[in-house]
């Protein structure tokens, strides 16, 4: 009997895709209009356009950065440091080579 197995095959529960062709870009636009807040967990390239997002809209985010991509965002720049601190983590990689680093990303993105 198929009706006592586990696998619920009912697609009235799931949830709505992000991905494939399923997901026009007004159903995201619109989602993202309907928003309260907008997480990125391991957003990858999108972490920077989330922030800017909730700058531009006054919505809410929270994001979890994780690969800097150093290669592909090379406009990536740090502000220099407040006057009296040194940067003697940083020292290694020159400021105006990018950020490149973790810790150089989430400077950026605070800055």
């Amino acid at each position: 009997n198929n009706n006592n197995n586990n696998n619920n095959n009912d697609s009235s529960n799931a949830l709505p895709s992000c991905s494939g062709p399923a997901a026009a870009p007004d159903t995201l636009q619109d989602a993202l209009r309907r928003a309260s807040i907008v997480v990125g967990m391991h957003s990858d390239q999108p972490t920077e356009a989330i922030i800017d997002y909730g700058l531009l809209t006054g919505t809410p985010v929270a994001v979890v950065p994780c690969c800097v991509f150093p290669n592909l965002f090379t406009e990536r720049k740090l502000p220099p440091p407040p006057p009296g601190k040194s940067d003697v983590h940083e020292a290694k990689i020159p400021r105006k080579k990018g950020v490149r680093t973790y810790k150089q990303f989430c400077q950026y993105l605070l800055s």
